[in-house]
């Protein structure tokens, strides 16, 4: 990956951090890291923080599921993404 693709889609991560945080900022968040998902398919943390999101929707959960048992393969060990699918399987 060219070095200003991954500057780039870390860019957008932080950007989409900020939105998320706020409840008008939440769909234009999950654009954000869904673009930062396409320049950077292997960032464990937009990946968690994309499920963590998605999976507060209705329809979310599935695409949720799979975003953070593919965090978990890139990176099993992350506590984050671990204690996220196990709130949500809980559920």
């Amino acid at each position: 990956m060219a070095a200003g693709s991954r500057r780039h889609a870390v860019e957008l991560y932080n950007l989409a951090c900020k939105l998320d945080q706020e409840p008008s900022g939440r769909a234009e968040a999950v654009k954000l890291y869904r673009r930062a998902l396409e320049l950077r398919p292997d960032h464990v943390n937009t990946l968690c923080n994309l499920a963590c999101m998605l999976e507060q929707e209705p329809s979310g959960c599935a695409e949720a599921e799979r975003l953070y048992r593919r965090a978990l393969e890139l990176q099993p060990d992350h506590v984050n993404t671990l204690c996220n699918l196990a709130c949500m399987l809980e559920q």
